[in-house]
C-alpha cells in the first residue's frame, strides 16, 4: 500500500497527502499530545510515514514533535526567533526582494520587527539603495547599520532583547 495516499480508518475513504496533514493538525486539536502509534493506526498509515508527516508539520511551525509523538503549537505563544526564521524561509527571500523592488534612493522606511522584515532589511543592506530605516529591532538595526550605502535610526523600546534560540 502507498502510505501517501492511504485509507483512513475513519471514513473508509482515501486521503493524499495534504488531507492527512490537514487531519493530523485536527485530531492533535483534538487529543493534545497524541502519540505517534496511535496516529499511525488513526490514519492507517507506517509509522515511518506519520513521522514524516511529524516532520513537515513541525517545519511548517503547526506542531512541536514530542518524545513518541507529538502535540499543536499553542496558540500565543511566541516560538524563538531561530526557529520561526526557519520556517518558510524561501517566501520571507522573496518577499523581501518584492518589497525591495518597490524602494526609490533616498526613501525613509519604517520597519517593525519580524522575521519576515529582517529579511527585507538583508536585502537593503546588501543593495545599494541609500535608504534610511526607522526600527525598534536590533536585529534590523545592526543588518542596515553595517551598509555603506544606508542610515539606520533605532528608537526606544522595542525588540532590543536578542533571542537566539538557545534554550
Amino acid at each position: 500500500m502507498n502510505d501517501d495516499a492511504a485509507v483512513g480508518s475513519e471514513s473508509g475513504g482515501r486521503f493524499d497527502r495534504e488531507t492527512r496533514l490537514k487531519r493530523i493538525v485536527a485530531e492533535l486539536e483534538a487529543n493534545p499530545g497524541m502519540k505517534l502509534v496511535s496516529l499511525a493506526d488513526a490514519f492507517n498509515v507506517s509509522t515511518e510515514t506519520i513521522r514524516r508527516d511529524l516532520n513537515k508539520l513541525t517545519r511548517q511551525g503547526l506542531i512541536n514533535r514530542t518524545y513518541g509523538g507529538a502535540m499543536i503549537v499553542p496558540s500565543g505563544i511566541d516560538r524563538p526567533f531561530m526557529e520561526r526564521n526557519a520556517v518558510h524561509r524561501e517566501e520571507r527571500i522573496a518577499i523581501a526582494r518584492r518589497a525591495e523592488k518597490l524602494v526609490e534612493p533616498g526613501e525613509t522606511l519604517a520597519l517593525g520587527p519580524g522575521v519576515t522584515t529582517l529579511q527585507f532589511a538583508r536585502r537593503l543592506a546588501a543593495g545599494s539603495s541609500n535608504v534610511t530605516v526607522i526600527t525598534n529591532d536590533l536585529r534590523i538595526t545592526t543588518t542596515v547599520g553595517a551598509s555603506k550605502n544606508s542610515r539606520v535610526i533605532m528608537l526606544p523600546g522595542g525588540d532590543c532583547q536578542v533571542d537566539y534560540g538557545f534554550a
